[in-house]
């Protein structure tokens, strides 16, 4: 995607079941307002690898880095439930990073 303002996007990506992104998408000198979801494709029919990685690249950039705080995993999109994506973006490579966290709380009564 070349030059683009982009608010409230989605962007679809097809991962594999170790969490492998065969084609991430280069955004050539566009900004992003508002929730951008990454939605990584997969049900809980069909769902992620448990073991997932430390982080992963999720889009590639030119220009300035894109402000990535309004970046969201869409957790239905991995198949397992109470993960969330804290997002990166990184000038010197270009690089959109994702690392997947658990979230959630436990309840333990006595």
């Amino acid at each position: 995607v070349k030059g683009a303002a982009l608010s409230n996007a989605v962007i679809s990506l097809a991962a594999n079941d170790d969490w492998l992104i065969a084609e991430v998408p280069l955004f050539d000198g566009c900004t992003f307002s508002g929730t951008v979801w990454i939605d990584l494709g997969r049900t809980a029919e069909n769902p992620l690898s448990e073991e997932k990685p430390e982080s992963l690249t999720v889009a590639r950039f030119t220009g300035a880095a894109p402000d990535v705080s309004g970046w969201r995993l869409r957790g239905s999109s991995t198949g397992l439930s109470s993960l969330k994506g804290v997002f990166t973006a990184d000038a010197a490579t270009g690089e959109v990073r994702m690392s997947v966290q658990r979230c959630g709380f436990s309840l333990i009564v006595r």
